[in-house]
């Protein structure tokens, strides 16, 4: 269900990264915060300093009294800002104004352009009930490691391009950077054996080129891994894809940008709130969480149904 909403800036809390964009945006924040106030209004901006630190910065907005919480950052910092809100028990609405290098969540948005664009849509967008993921797997340090995403995670060879774009200078874009990592990844990558459980049933052990549980369609730059996913449905989309040779694995990357991959290599989507990803052999399957890389397998991954209030989607587009 839709929502209007009066948007009052002085209620507003804009949670940044400056590190986003490779560092753009601290450094050319003198130059970009006059122009998002000019769209915005007289809203309040407060500044991440750390990994984590936007969910406690989201959690102290939604405490303060803040209506909406916009994130200006990366699919990773959108996460941490909706876990944020969910910690203080907020009704407050999120707002997205994206500047990662994937740029993959924003794609269920209208007026998901330029941050400028997207800023001057925001006042006017309308509220809508999302779900929100939550996963816990092994960090690398093997503690435990629990995290809330918006979008899309996975494991397997995605873990593993993460890795390779975040040690990267991105320079090249947000597509660009992931098609290249993905090709880089193929030349060292093993495809483990897993275990998938959905809502208590297996579904496969085998060995996976990846694992994905898609609360979003779009992940990785823009391929559509989970090309029926609705993030209001109540339900992943989890999608097992097999291990592939490196010729096949090539025949199919065109696919993964349209969504095609499912048909071809006539894979069935899963769908439950429950999903359970474990290691049936000793190869590391590294996570991918909303272009993050927080770990390996196993891993629990649970949906919340509902809970964050999302401005702007784009109910058009996604069917």
């Amino acid at each position: 269900m839709l929502a209007a909403m009066s948007w009052d800036a002085t209620r507003v809390v804009v949670v940044v990264n400056p590190a986003a964009r490779g560092g753009r945006i601290g450094r050319e924040w003198a130059r970009l915060e006059p122009a998002l106030t000019a769209r915005l209004g007289a809203v309040r901006y407060v500044f991440t300093e750390a990994a984590g630190h936007a969910r406690t910065l989201a959690a102290e907005a939604a405490a303060g009294g803040a209506a909406v919480v916009v994130s200006l950052g990366g699919d990773g910092t959108h996460g941490e800002v909706a876990a944020g809100l969910l910690d203080a028990g907020s009704s407050a609405a999120l707002g997205i104004l994206h500047a990662g290098t994937g740029g993959d969540f924003r794609r269920i948005l209208k007026n998901s352009g330029t941050l400028l664009e997207s800023a001057a849509a925001l006042p006017a967008a309308l509220a809508s009930r999302v779900d929100v993921g939550e996963v816990t797997c092994v960090a690398d340090d093997g503690t435990a490691y629990q995290r809330v995403f918006l979008n899309l995670a996975s494991a397997g060879m995605s873990g593993l391009v993460d890795r390779l774009v975040n040690a990267s200078s991105k320079r090249l874009g947000g597509k660009l950077s992931f098609l290249w990592c993905t090709l880089r990844a193929f030349l060292t990558f093993r495809p483990p054996r897993v275990r998938v459980t959905v809502d208590g049933q297996e579904v496969g052990t085998q060995r996976l080129f990846m694992v994905v549980v898609a609360n979003g369609r779009w992940a990785g730059g823009g391929m559509c891994f989970a090309p029926d996913a609705q993030p209001d449905d109540g339900l992943f989309d989890v999608c097992l894809i097999p291990a592939l040779g490196l010729f096949k694995a090539l025949w199919i990357m065109p696919s993964l940008y349209s969504g095609g991959h499912i048909r071809r290599l006539g894979l069935t989507v899963h769908r439950g709130r429950e999903v359970v990803a474990t290691p049936a052999d000793e190869l590391p399957a590294y996570m991918d969480v909303d272009g993050e890389a927080p770990g390996r397998l196993p891993a629990t991954f649970r949906l919340r149904p509902a809970a964050v209030s999302l401005l702007g989607v784009d109910h058009e587009r996604l069917g």
